[in-house]
């Protein structure tokens, strides 16, 4: 009996931890227009708009539709787009904070194109 507790003790130590594939580095939009860029901001992983590649002629440069007055000045370069993603096992889990929508959505998993 205590041979099989201690096979089966070493058996679960030997299987590795299910964890996602790690995600920190830089993203293509998937409109192409600009570069998220994915790191740890504390014991959670966040996004940020690092670099924007395509804009459109007369774009704004700051946050102008966010609901509070108070971030409206707000350059959209360097602003947070995904926050609290945390490994969930198999997939990353966070929320995608959508500038032009002003909404926050779950989203699953970030993709490198």
């Amino acid at each position: 009996m205590i041979r099989g507790v201690l096979t089966l003790a070493a058996i679960a130590a030997a299987t590795p931890a299910l964890a996602a594939t790690p995600i920190t580095g830089r993203y293509l939009t998937e409109d192409g227009a600009g570069v998220i860029e994915v790191a740890r901001c504390g014991d959670k992983l966040c996004g940020r708009l690092v670099r924007i590649l395509k804009a459109a002629p007369g774009a704004p440069t700051t946050d102008v539709n966010n609901s509070d007055p108070a971030l409206r000045s707000r350059p959209i370069l360097g602003m947070p787009i995904l926050s609290g993603f945390a490994d969930a096992g198999s997939d990353w889990r966070g929320r995608d904070l959508r500038p032009a929508q002003r909404q926050e959505l779950q989203v699953d998993r970030v993709e490198e194109r």
